[in-house]
């Protein structure tokens, strides 16, 4: 009976010690100290239902926001290009975001029939200026095609889309001309 009483105290003050240290870290770092807890077996708190667990695993995500910007979709590709999102999570990727839909986003004929439109001189790559509803990961990962993408968007609702800014189809121009992009190359353009 003795030896039950100090346990029973080490236990109470080890569980308040871990709870404390678990609190200061969801202060300093809340994705990190979520995602922690999701790779333990605790579910993940940042995922909405619109996202399926086993498509988000244990990334965390930002709140829901509308956001604008540039989504260019090509072969093994889904850039979205907003500035509002603000600089992807450090350390992982190439600093870019992959674009992708939730399983509730529904068709927007908007946006379907601008990234059927073809750009001159820009090969099989599909442009659109978009508004979006939707989360973007704040936690650092490998997303998208082979992991080269620093953060994921869900996209939840197109609100908006168009087509996109001349001074982007310009600087895209340019920078294909840099890599030796010979538009002639293209078949139908």
């Amino acid at each position: 009976m003795r030896f039950l009483r100090p346990a029973a105290l080490v236990f109470l003050l080890l569980a308040l010690t871990g709870a404390g240290a678990g609190a200061l870290w969801y202060r300093l770092d809340p994705p990190a100290a979520m995602a922690a807890a999701c790779r333990i077996g605790l579910p993940n708190f940042s995922r909405p239902p619109q996202i399926e667990a086993h498509v988000l695993g244990c990334n965390i995500l930002g709140p829901k926001r509308r956001v604008s910007g540039v989504l260019l979709s090509a072969f093994e590709a889904s850039n979205f290009d907003s500035p509002e999102l603000g600089p992807p999570p450090p350390g992982k990727g190439l600093g870019t975001t992959w674009y992708s839909g939730t399983q509730t986003l529904a068709r927007n004929a908007a946006l379907d029939r601008q990234m059927a439109t073809p750009i001159p001189g820009l090969c099989e790559i599909n442009l659109a200026s978009v508004t979006v509803e939707g989360w973007a990961t704040v936690s650092p990962g490998h997303y998208g095609h082979m992991g080269v993408y620093s953060r994921r968007f869900f996209a939840d609702r197109v609100i908006a889309a168009g087509p996109p800014p001349p001074a982007f189809v310009a600087r895209l121009r340019a920078e294909f001309a840099k890599g030796g992009f010979d538009p002639g190359d293209c078949p139908g353009l």
